[in-house]
């Protein structure tokens, strides 16, 4: 990717800092026909490396397809793994990739799930010892130079026509790309209030359910259910009505984490996802939130003119954790759905908790 960098400045340019390791391959893909693994271990091969480095940078994207049962293939397999794992380290959300990865080993090399946390144990207490090594100096200024030198020429021989349809390509796989991205984020959206929708939560839903189990953490999730909306509706018009549900969503979202997630689940009812937080965490987030509810006025369109109103809202908390599993992501919510109806019954305007087994489901007032 250096190589790559230096033989075409900016080439990666296009990308977002934040970008992935996934994200990358593709762009390369797209641009040059093969991604950096390929052009790295033709790049290594011309320098005569032994063959065992060359094949496991060449597999480093697909380590199934090395030999398991040889030496040489178990050591690509490991030299893929290692690349997984250190993006997964980088990664945003950090949980989901570890989890992922874990998944991954086991396919790839056979390591069991306690295996792979004992080598994540292993490397986060090497990492200083790493830090200090990367602070040596490896090669000569002289000696990095002329190999770089020799990089930039090589690759820049094998793919010159295809850096040669960067630059016309760029503006226009640019725009496409965000046109893309615009058009992807809208269709999980919900149109009203902007927070995601069901087909878009029962998408995460599933991931972070599997990475809990896998990692052994809590994921609590929050059903809430705004009080007497229909009141709402009836007394101001619907127009009153979506501006309430907009300043909802709004208030939710500046009173949420970035990692957290909200949706519409269904007319004035939205469920929150809290991946990792405890259980303590999660009680007090909900607390937070009906005060947030609770003491906002919202400002909505009568009669030609405007009025401020506030409501209330009765929220429903289950947690899947490892000592009290739920079977499945819709058990979970079932849980949690359970729990308002129960708030609502208990008074509103209030947080209800579902206990080890989901309460039966109560009718629903309001």
């Amino acid at each position: 990717m250096l190589a790559l960098d230096r033989a075409k400045p900016g080439f990666y340019g296009e990308l977002p800092r934040e970008a992935g390791h996934a994200e990358r391959i593709a762009y390369e893909r797209q641009h040059l026909g093969e991604d950096h693994a390929a052009l790295g271990a033709w790049l290594l091969g011309s320098w005569n490396l032994p063959d065992d480095l060359v094949l496991a940078v060449e597999l480093s994207h697909s380590p199934e397809q090395a030999d398991r049962a040889s030496l040489q293939g178990q050591f690509a397999r490991c030299v893929a793994l290692g690349g997984e794992l250190a993006s997964a380290f980088l990664a945003p959300d950090v949980r989901v990739s570890i989890a992922n990865f874990a998944a991954h080993a086991e396919k790839v090399i056979g390591l069991k799930p306690e295996q792979v946390g004992k080598v994540v144990e292993r490397v986060t207490e090497l990492t200083p010892d790493l830090g200090r090594l990367f602070e040596t100096t490896l090669l000569s200024a002289e000696d990095a130079m002329a190999l770089t030198e020799q990089a930039q020429e090589l690759l820049a021989a094998r793919s010159v026509q295809s850096l040669q349809k960067i630059d016309s390509l760029e503006h226009a796989a640019h725009s496409a790309a965000a046109r893309s991205a615009e058009l992807e984020d809208a269709t999980r959206r919900d149109a009203l209030t902007g927070a995601f929708n069901r087909r878009h939560l029962d998408e995460r839903l599933a991931v972070e359910f599997m990475a809990a189990q896998t990692g052994g953490w809590d994921l609590p999730a929050l059903f809430v259910d705004l009080d007497h909306f229909k009141k709402v509706n009836d007394s101001y018009g619907h127009a009153a009505g979506d501006a309430v549900l907009r300043g909802a969503v709004g208030l939710l979202q500046q009173t949420l984490r970035a990692g957290d997630l909200i949706a519409r689940y269904g007319g004035e009812e939205f469920v929150v996802l809290l991946p990792g937080t405890s259980a303590a965490d999660a009680r007090a987030l909900g607390e937070r939130l009906l005060k947030v509810l609770r003491e906002h006025e919202h400002v909505v369109p009568v009669d030609g003119g405007q009025r401020q109103i506030q409501v209330t809202a009765s929220l429903g908390l289950a947690i899947q954790t490892p000592k009290r599993p739920f079977p499945n992501p819709a058990a979970l919510l079932a849980g949690a759905d359970a729990a308002v109806y129960a708030a609502k019954r208990a008074g509103r305007d209030r947080l209800m908790e579902c206990g080890i087994t989901p309460p039966p489901p109560l009718a629903k007032t309001g």
